[in-house]
């Protein structure tokens, strides 16, 4: 398993969560918060290898990746269901909480939930089996 802190390269991070954690990604510019195509039917379908690597190849990830939120589609996450609450920022955490949990506790409240991507605190990412 990679270590996140050794990941150096956007190609990196799509392999991480492509292979690693199991779900689909596709280019974007996370600058713009733009994606170059539909992502909707990703959700419903596991993006082949072949399309992934040739996103690699061409240097599609340069300005970013996104991740498709739903079913984890391989590895040892498989059968799971990625969740992720994006806030714009810790004080829209701690409104979306209220005052009776703290947001170090909702981080550890559930041993499935944890933050995956990065150390910023408006993004809380879960996986779930589904019920």
């Amino acid at each position: 398993m990679t270590k996140i802190h050794n990941i150096k390269s956007f190609n990196e991070w799509a392999d991480f969560w492509y292979n690693e954690i199991g779900i689909n990604v596709i280019p974007a510019n996370t600058k713009e918060k733009k994606t170059f195509e539909n992502w909707t039917i990703w959700q419903a379908h596991p993006i082949p290898v072949e399309m992934h690597e040739s996103y690699k190849k061409a240097g599609s990830y340069k300005n970013g990746i996104a991740i498709i939120t739903g079913k984890i589609w391989c590895g040892p996450n498989q059968e799971k269901y990625l969740v992720s609450i994006d806030l714009d920022n810790k004080r829209a955490i701690e409104e979306f909480v209220g005052s009776n949990i703290s947001l170090e506790d909702l981080k550890h409240s559930d041993k499935d939930s944890r933050n995956i991507s990065r150390p910023d605190p408006s993004r809380l990412e879960s996986m779930k089996k589904k019920e």
